[in-house]
């Protein structure tokens, strides 16, 4: 039994079409949980997912995001030739994943980015 109360294939696909009326792919939405390392590997890979995709990208932050920070971020997704109205950054507080799974779900997400670095990369430069 998975998260969603359904554990085939087909139940997960069927669950797809009654939120959205359609199969989830080709991708329409992709999420991509972002943060402030130096390196934006994950950020980019996802934006140019999206590019190829030709789908909205929606960049979800866990914390208020300053306004140079959106700056940052938006300047990270434009570079990967993502259009403003492609991608939208939402920056929400409250428990990591129940929080970036309702920004999923209220946003009928269909690919969900995520990643971590093995451990802190200011840790490992001390």
């Amino acid at each position: 039994m998975s998260i969603l109360g359904v554990n085939r294939k087909s139940d997960i696909l069927s669950l797809a079409e009654q939120l959205k009326g359609k199969l989830p792919f080709p991708f329409e939405t992709i999420a991509v949980a972002v943060n402030f390392l130096p390196i934006q590997v994950c950020n980019k890979e996802a934006a140019r997912i999206a590019y190829l995709y030709k789908s909205k990208l929606i960049l979800i932050h866990i914390g208020a995001l300053e306004t140079d920070q959106k700056k940052k971020i938006s300047d990270c997704v434009l570079d990967c030739h993502i259009n403003e109205s492609n991608f939208e950054i939402i920056d929400q507080k409250g428990p990591v994943v129940s929080t970036i799974l309702n920004v999923c779900k209220d946003n009928i997400v269909d690919l969900l980015i995520l990643g971590a670095l093995k451990k802190n990369l200011l840790l490992s430069i001390m």
